[in-house]
């Protein structure tokens, strides 16, 4: 009983205290970052089969400071490989390969939320809707809140 009592007074002790933890990223201007990302998807369809889809690439992020109200993250997909395989036929991914080593600028607010994506050079704003699908899409990261 005196166990139950100690334990429950500690608890109690340490947990009263009002202090709130946020985790958020901090950016410094010229700040460069590399990390690898690599994704496995498996699904059982019936009738079909398996399906299997995978990505794995490499990404250089480049803070380069605040503009309009923005804070503006220069990202790099290098080294990717992207394929899907269902049943015994083998694609690969033709749109992440096409941003391969193409810079872009990502507009991130201050919520962390991205606001719009632009590729870096003119003659690669076809890939603009591709980039855009990449970061604003279902697997969006928030840049400020893991």
């Amino acid at each position: 009983m005196k166990r139950i009592v100690l334990v429950l007074f500690i608890s109690l002790a340490f947990c009263s205290e009002e202090k709130n933890f946020t985790f958020k990223y901090k950016y410094y201007e010229g700040q460069k970052a590399k990390y690898n990302k690599e994704t496995l998807i498996i699904l059982e369809i019936p009738v079909i089969g398996e399906f299997r889809m995978g990505e794995n690439y490499s990404i250089i992020d480049e803070y380069l400071g605040e503009k309009d109200g923005f804070h503006i993250l220069q990202k790099t997909i290098t080294k990717v490989i992207s394929s899907s395989v269902l049943g015994d036929r083998v694609t690969l991914d033709r749109s992440l390969g096409a941003l391969s080593d193409i810079p872009c600028l990502l507009y991130i607010d201050s919520d962390g939320k991205i606001d719009h994506v632009e590729p870096v050079g003119e003659e690669y704003s076809y890939l603009e809707e591709e980039f855009e699908m990449k970061y604003m899409g279902m697997d969006a990261d928030n840049s400020f809140f893991p």
